[in-house]
């Protein structure tokens, strides 16, 4: 059985928000390299950073939305306001990697104050729970 390189978030439409907006003034884009995401048991991690989210809302929430329709994710947690993703952190359909059991996707979201707003991509062997504990540790 062949197993795909890519990492899983290229068939996702939120790939494109990375993509698109990454390099952009105002943006912060981070990609952490696999020797520092080992302890964790997480295999890829992606974030990008906009410090005034107005110009890309649009299609944040339709990227968002998409993806948690199109890949049946797992509603871990959501926050609507206005019917707009406040913050949202969803389970995506598990991966089979060539190495282990399979990989776990997340997709996190989350609007904060004085319209920043951050996109989080991970995937990894560690469950929602270890996830939520490592976040808010």
């Amino acid at each position: 059985m062949a197993f795909p390189t890519l990492n899983a978030q290229e068939g996702l439409c939120i790939n494109s928000i990375f993509k698109k907006y990454g390099h952009q003034k105002g943006v912060t884009m981070v990609e952490l390299s696999k020797d520092m995401l080992k302890t964790h048991n997480i295999t890829f991690y992606k974030s990008i950073t906009f410090k005034d989210v107005d110009l890309y809302l649009a299609a944040i929430n339709e990227c968002l939305n998409e993806d948690r329709k199109s890949n049946n994710a797992r509603k871990i947690q959501e926050v609507m306001e206005d019917g707009e993703i406040l913050s949202a952190y969803y389970q995506l359909p598990s991966i089979q990697s060539k190495d282990r059991e399979p990989l776990k996707r997340y997709i996190l979201y989350k609007r904060g104050a004085k319209n920043k707003a951050t996109l989080v991509y991970i995937e990894g062997y560690l469950s929602s729970d270890k996830l939520m504990e490592i976040l808010f540790k």
